[in-house]
């Protein structure tokens, strides 16, 4: 029932249109205002939290005792436009983050059966937070998500150690060092 509920999510989300400039950060449907044909409309974005991304309601069983012996664990979490990823944790626990335009960080502890959504290209990292493997599923909603890790790129390349050391308040030392460790020269 579980496969079959995510499954069907991430089905939903990779439906959306990935190409889409964003005339938001991110929008978060508001289920206190009225449903239109397009949908909800957004929240506003002074009222979003962390939790209006992640959602634990999957790995609790529903209440099945009604005519068709069935029930469905429907999660909250609602991005409107634009790639996103979407995780559900299979196993372990977890911290996952993503950082606003505006500098707001939306963190949360995922365990197992929680999911949580990444808005389309937000700085955002997941750290095991467990003494064991965690597991996750991860979908896109577009087949080239266009992954950038943020240190590789940064420190891998043949930027000059003194650019990097301009852009990034980091002493050269220390980029020197990072250059060295990621590959790259300069």
């Amino acid at each position: 029932m579980i496969v079959a509920v995510v499954f069907t999510m991430f089905c939903l989300i990779s439906c959306s249109d990935a190409n889409n400039d964003l005339a938001l950060d991110f929008c978060v449907a508001d289920f206190g205002a009225p449903n239109y044909p397009s949908g909800y409309s957004c929240k506003n974005p002074l009222i979003v939290s962390s939790n209006d991304f992640s959602f634990s309601g999957l790995a609790t069983p529903g209440i099945a005792n009604n005519m068709i012996r069935a029930s469905v664990a429907r999660a909250s979490v609602v991005l409107l436009m634009g790639a996103s990823e979407l995780i559900y944790v299979l196993q372990g626990k977890l911290t996952a983050a993503f950082i606003s335009t505006n500098n707001t960080v939306y963190l949360n502890t995922l365990n197992q059966g929680d999911l949580m959504l990444f808005p389309r290209a937000y700085l955002h990292f997941i750290i095991n937070q467990g003494k064991s493997s965690a597991l996750i599923i991860s979908s896109f909603s577009s087949e080239n998500p266009g992954v950038q890790f943020v240190s590789q790129s940064l420190f891998g390349n043949n930027i000059s150690t003194g650019d990097i050391t301009r852009v990034s308040f980091v002493n050269p030392r220390e980029v020197t060092r990072l250059k060295a460790l990621f590959g790259g020269s300069g």
